[in-house]
């Protein structure tokens, strides 16, 4: 058993995994990330709170929805 997800972000993605990271973790939303080249496009993502779980899932859309308008 764990607590933690591995999401990998799809190739041809508009943004990273590393981007992903440095984002979140400027908002004090911690996750992992590998720069190895097998884990370079996932992120390591602890199960916490739901509380925690919806501020990270509204930080990933915002961040989404912010590179989509950008890319339009």
């Amino acid at each position: 058993q764990t607590n933690f997800l591995l999401a990998g972000v799809p190739e041809g993605s508009t943004i990273g995994a590393d981007e992903i990271f440095e984002a979140l973790k400027a908002k004090d939303i911690l996750v992992r990330y590998f720069s190895t080249p097998r884990l370079k496009r996932a992120l390591r993502i602890t199960v916490g709170t739901p509380t925690e779980n919806a501020a990270l899932l509204t930080a990933i859309n915002r961040l989404l929805e912010t590179k989509n308008a950008n890319k339009i």
